[in-house]
């Protein structure tokens, strides 16, 4: 870690035994550190998230690793498969599956129950 990081998680510590004296204050009775508390709680969210900041960056100086080209392992070692056939349908054998599925699809009239009416409130008429 640079020195950079190494205050920033200082300054993290440090507000982090901030806040935890503020909550313990609040916490036996003293209404006046729940505002301190608060901003104590607001500079550690802002702290860390600078050095949040700085960790990315870091990283992106660090130096990438190298991936092993396997194409050229895959070569020397194996031979590469051949090419699959290619299908070919004849346009007769396709508009007969598109009329098959279609004649699938159909459902027979006289098949579907028909719905029962309802009656209503309206048209009853009670006796007693």
């Amino acid at each position: 870690m640079t020195s950079s990081m190494m205050t920033s998680m200082h300054t993290l510590k440090a507000h982090l035994a901030t806040v935890e004296s503020e909550v313990l204050a609040l916490n036996s009775g003293l209404k006046s550190a729940g505002p301190r508390a608060r901003k104590a709680l607001q500079s550690l969210k802002d702290s860390a998230h600078s050095m949040r900041a700085e960790v990315v960056t870091f990283q992106k100086d660090l130096p990438v690793k190298k991936r092993v080209n396997t194409k050229s392992e895959l070569t020397e070692t194996e031979e590469p498969l051949p090419e699959p056939p290619v299908l070919e349908r004849q346009a007769a054998d396709l508009i007969d599956v598109v009329v098959e599925s279609v004649d699938a699809m159909t459902v027979d009239a006289s098949a579907v129950p028909e719905k029962k009416k309802r009656s209503t409130r309206k048209n009853k008429v009670v006796t007693e």
